[in-house]
């Protein structure tokens, strides 16, 4: 069976939405299994209180494999925006990757509650998915970042 335009618009759109957290949470793996990074973060941040000095920078010697991941996806989603300028995955694209910026820094602060981890990476797609379809609803159908422009003239 064939889905309609919309529905490949919406998978489109989720895609996108996951995609960073999706390349963080392999990275985090790597971490874990390199040098339990995430475990020491976790513990790290709880033990220093929750200030967004010791997040950042916690985040950034514990867990860089998981940064990478977040920055590479996030490349990854504008490049699909920027490739598709014309149609209308380029405001899925914005409207994706603010979420997930979005979703990320509030995804910080929800991982150093005491939960099991699969039930927090949940917690964080849920947010990323409803701030991503927030902000997408703000978005126009069709948005284009071609700018006209008008051959010069000779003197």
């Amino acid at each position: 069976m064939r889905s309609s335009p919309r529905e490949a618009g919406r998978l489109r759109f989720v895609a996108l939405a996951i995609l960073p957290m999706t390349c963080a949470v392999v990275g985090g793996v790597i971490d874990e299994w390199l040098h339990l990074g995430f475990s020491q973060w976790r513990s790290a941040c709880r033990a220093s209180g929750l200030t967004p000095e010791s997040l950042a920078q916690f985040t950034l010697q514990l867990l860089p494999n998981a940064v990478l991941g977040a920055l590479l996806g996030g490349v990854w989603v504008l490049g699909i925006g920027i490739l598709h300028r014309n149609r209308a995955c380029a405001a899925d694209a914005l409207g994706a990757h603010a979420g997930c910026v979005a979703g990320m820094a509030a995804g910080l602060l929800l991982c150093t509650l005491p939960l099991p981890v699969p039930l927090l990476l949940a917690g964080e797609l849920a947010l990323t998915l409803a701030l991503a379809v927030f902000l997408r609803r703000f978005l126009p159908a069709r948005a284009s970042v071609v700018t006209r422009t008008t051959g010069l003239t000779s003197a």
